[in-house]
């Protein structure tokens, strides 16, 4: 018997506040029955094992949602035998130690860090930053060690790299796409502003394919990695499993929804 207009069933998980979110949920139900992922909907949890999950709950989904509704959500999704993007990207993203150590397993570059207690006059200038946090669009420049003394110890400290651009590639599946990130460096502070037009990657093929198949390790499928690139050299400086796919960026990269819907073809529900 064939079945006219069978369509997959994918939960998603994630804010409809966002404007990606909103704009890739209404892109994929052109194609596919989709549910939102809901506490208060008991009858999307029961759809768990029979649908395709697509993980993107931000890392800062925490601070709007509290941190033991987000415990519930990861812990229901956790049963989905089909999922686009693991739990694991989640505890990866929230951890810049845990970052440096799983790049590092494969001799991939990373910013360097230092703990408060260790650091000394000449580490300086540093950057400051949580270990475990969201994005940041500006951040702190520590200048000496009178700086620090109001330093929690759940920061950390890294080296401020002298660069006025960095990079930031777009993973979807075997679909990517780079874009610059310009640096303003003050004084006290460095704040970043994106340009989303699509360039010409800054590093070789093999590179990108390198750092595809290490997070898929984690079952992660779709992320971006952001990174400097020195003497030729990259240096990660951030991995974010969910992204915030700017109007602009999606306007740039009209097959960023292809590759989408690609990776959601792929699953076998």
């Amino acid at each position: 018997m064939i079945f006219k207009n069978f369509k997959k069933s994918i939960i998603y998980v994630g804010e409809t506040s966002d404007y990606s979110d909103r704009w890739l949920i209404s892109e994929l139900k052109k194609d596919f029955k989709v549910y939102l992922l809901s506490l208060e909907d008991g009858s999307v949890q029961n759809k768990i094992k029979s649908s395709i999950v697509v993980n993107r709950l931000y890392l800062s989904a925490a601070q709007r949602l509290g941190q033991e509704k987000v415990n519930i959500l990861r812990h229901i999704t956790n049963a989905a035998k089909e999922m686009i993007n693991s739990n694991k990207g989640w505890e990866l993203e929230s951890d810049r130690i845990r970052q440096k150590e799983f790049f590092g397993q494969d001799y991939i570059n990373t910013v360097q860090f230092s703990e408060l207690k260790i650091i000394k006059e000449t580490d300086f200038p540093m950057v400051i930053k949580k270990n475990g946090t969201g994005r940041n669009t500006k951040l702190l420049i520590l200048r000496n060690l009178k700086d620090i003394e109001k330093c929690e110890e759940t920061f950390i400290l890294q080296p401020l790299i002298q660069q006025t651009r960095c990079f930031r590639t777009e993973f979807v599946g075997t679909w990517h796409a780079t874009f610059d990130q310009y640096i303003k460096i003050e004084q006290r502070s460095l704040s970043f502003s994106k340009n989303h037009a699509k360039i010409i990657d800054p590093l070789p093929q093999s590179w990108y394919n390198l750092i595809r198949k290490k997070i898929l390790l984690l079952n992660v499928r779709a992320f971006s990695i952001e990174y400097f690139v020195v003497d030729k050299k990259p240096i990660i400086i951030d991995f974010n499993m969910t992204s915030n796919y700017s109007k602009e960026f999606i306007v740039k990269n009209p097959s960023l929804y292809l590759a989408w819907k690609g990776l959601i073809d792929e699953k076998n529900i």
